[in-house]
């Protein structure tokens, strides 16, 4: 993961929505054979399988432009697997992928300033470490830890810590973003937010909110597309 972010210069790294244990996927989502319709171009929920499995031999992933996401400029990148695992490919535009983008410069701010603070811990706090982020016409909660380096495996470290008995991995998506300045600021912060629970699941506590304000379950407002 740290290779990829270094090589392609992002400063933030976001994945969708993870299937876990407890989740039954519905009939056979993530089916090798899936295919969309070609008509619907970026709106089909296939539309990044559909691409991938078309390219030559990629070591099990792929680096997309953002011609792939509607997008004007090539800056953001999506890196998408290319292989399919049944169960994983749901709720995800169907197949699983990590945005690669600049991020908003008052949401860093926010994350150093909170960190300086002593109000971002380690992943042992993780569930319980609510941060509010974003601009004022974009705001939202998220849970937020602070490691060292990516010699970690965040997606094992969201399972252990924030998972847990919830068993909703299916709802959460993660995003990393990189650290600056000094002291307790270098590293990288690991953001989590969630989708709404499915029944049979309980719901998530503590609650994603903050006074007038809610999670969400996207990282776009916290995205800069327009730098690299």
């Amino acid at each position: 993961m740290s290779e990829l972010t270094d090589e392609i210069d992002a400063d933030a790294v976001d994945s969708g929505a993870l299937t876990g244990a407890g989740f039954t996927p519905p009939g056979d989502c993530g089916n090798p054979n899936d295919h969309g319709d070609p008509k619907k171009g970026t709106d089909d929920p296939l539309y990044l399988w559909d691409v991938v499995k078309k390219l030559p031999s990629t070591n099990g992933y792929a680096v997309l432009g953002g011609q792939h996401m509607k997008l004007k400029d090539d800056f953001h990148k999506l890196l998408v697997a290319s292989d399919r695992i049944t169960g994983m490919e749901c709720y995800n535009q169907n197949q699983f992928h990590i945005h690669l983008s600049g991020v908003k410069t008052a949401v860093r701010t926010q994350l150093n300033d909170a960190a300086k603070a002593g109000k971002i811990h380690d992943v042992t706090a993780w569930n319980d470490t609510l941060v509010t982020l974003g601009t004022p016409k974009d705001t939202y909660v998220y849970r937020v830890a602070h490691v060292q380096s990516l010699d970690v495996n965040p997606l094992k470290l969201l399972d252990q810590y924030v998972v847990g008995n919830y068993k909703d991995r299916f709802a959460q998506s993660l995003a990393i973003i990189s650290g600056s300045g000094t002291g307790s600021n270098l590293g990288y912060y690991l953001i989590a937010t969630q989708g709404k629970t499915r029944p049979p699941q309980v719901e998530h506590k503590p609650t994603l909110r903050d006074g007038n304000y809610y999670g969400c379950d996207s990282f776009q407002g916290l995205m800069d597309v327009r730098h690299h």
